[in-house]
């Protein structure tokens, strides 16, 4: 069975002026997480090791979704995140714990989070050769990680402006609405969005999950 192992630790947490409140933070998000996915996960998201995160997925192509609601949830706070897809080579009882488990997941998640701490992209994958799939999981590990790299360079590069009606679009789903709110007309909404690349992140983001569906497909 392929199991998704999450690892995630806080960029330069030593310069946050209020540590104690980024651990509230945090815990609150991982709370959250825990409790809306708890059915899809093999051992809940906990705090190890400080600002440390770690959780395994029983379901590989929720990962991507989990990961962006973190970030969302505890931006301005920066995460760097390693994932792992792959074997569990510990048995897992009914409440883990999850640095108590092992397996080629996990190892490929300290790696690619050690990856991340680097920067650019923040998020690496990681796909074992054992995980069934394709024999190229190596090269596609790179081909995920160069997407994210694709997503995460356009974000850091939108204007205030920009983010603004990208998230405004992101919730209301609908140009004129978005005009509408932000008193302008749904021709000047249409040219931020094609200028912020929305449309082309959007398909790089939806080529990440449907490429990561298939390894669920290997836990049927």
């Amino acid at each position: 069975m392929n199991y998704c192992a999450i690892i995630s630790d806080v960029v330069d947490s030593r310069k946050l002026k209020n540590r104690a409140k980024a651990q509230n933070e945090i815990k609150t998000a991982i709370k959250d997480i825990n409790q809306k996915y708890k059915e899809e996960l093999a051992a809940k998201f906990m705090i190890y090791a400080g600002d440390e995160v770690q959780g395994l997925l029983k379901i590989p192509s929720l990962s991507y979704e989990i990961i962006t609601q973190l970030q969302a949830k505890l931006r301005p706070i920066k995460l760097a995140v390693g994932v792992g897809i792959g074997g569990i080579a510990t048995s897992i009882p009914s409440n883990p714990v999850t640095w108590e488990l092992d397996g080629e997941a996990y190892h490929r998640a300290r790696s690619m989070l050690n990856k991340a701490k680097e920067k650019r992209p923040s998020i690496c994958y990681s796909f074992s050769p054992n995980s069934g799939y394709s024999s190229y999981n190596e090269v596609e590990s790179d081909l995920i990680n160069s997407l994210l790299y694709f997503i995460e360079s356009n974000r850091e590069y939108r204007t205030k402006r920009q983010k603004e009606i990208v998230q405004l679009y992101k919730e209301y789903k609908n140009q004129e609405r978005v005009a509408d709110k932000l008193g302008v007309s749904q021709v000047s909404i249409s040219k931020v969005l094609n200028k912020a690349l929305y449309y082309e992140v959007k398909k790089a983001e939806n080529s990440i999950m449907n490429y990561l569906k298939n390894f669920d497909s290997q836990n049927i």
